[in-house]
C-alpha cells in the first residue's frame, strides 16, 4: 500500500518520523503517529485516527513499527484523495457551464437530498463557509477547501 505514495511524500514522512523516534527504535506509540500525521498537513478527527490505526499491529506496548504506520498512512490518505476526487467529479456533473461554479441554492438542494444527507442547518454552515459570491454561485476550489476542513 505505501508504494501508491510519491518519494517524495515516504521521505517527508520519514523526517518527521525521525524527529520523534529519539531512540531510533523503529516503533513510536501512536499519539505520536498522529502528531506525524498532523505535521503533514492533515487535520483528523479522533475518530479517522483511530479508523486509521485498526490496521496497524501494535506490539504488547502498544508500539507501532514504521512500516505499520506508513501502510496505514498511504490506505487512508490515498482514500482521501479518492473521496475528494468522487467530490469533483460529482461537482462538474452541476456544474452546466463548466466555470468552475455551482450555485448556492442547488448545492443545498443536492447536500440535503442526495448520498450522505446534511441537516438544512449543516447545509447552511457549508454554503456560508465557501463563500458564496454576487452571483450566487461558489467555487469548486473553495468547497473542497471547506469539506477538507
Amino acid at each position: 500500500m505505501a508504494a501508491s505514495l510519491g518519494q517524495a511524500e515516504k521521505d517527508e514522512i520519514r523526517d518527521m518520523y525521525d524527529l520523534y523516534d529519539t531512540e531510533k527504535t523503529g516503533k513510536l506509540p501512536q499519539d505520536d503517529y498522529a502528531t506525524i500525521v498532523r505535521g503533514m498537513g492533515h487535520n483528523p478527527s479522533e475518530k479517522e485516527l483511530q479508523e486509521m490505526f485498526q490496521s496497524t499491529r501494535p506490539d504488547r506496548a502498544g508500539m507501532v513499527d514504521y512500516s505499520d504506520f506508513l501502510d496505514a498512512y498511504a490506505k487512508h490518505f490515498n482514500t482521501k484523495k479518492n473521496e475528494e476526487r468522487e467530490i469533483r467529479e460529482a461537482f462538474r456533473v452541476f456544474d452546466r457551464n463548466e466555470e468552475g461554479l455551482i450555485d448556492a441554492n442547488e448545492l443545498k438542494q443536492i447536500v440535503t437530498t442526495r448520498g450522505e444527507r446534511l441537516s438544512e442547518s449543516e447545509a447552511k454552515s457549508l454554503i456560508k463557509q465557501a463563500e458564496v459570491d454576487s452571483q450566487g454561485k461558489i467555487d469548486y476550489e473553495e468547497l473542497t477547501k471547506v469539506i477538507k476542513v
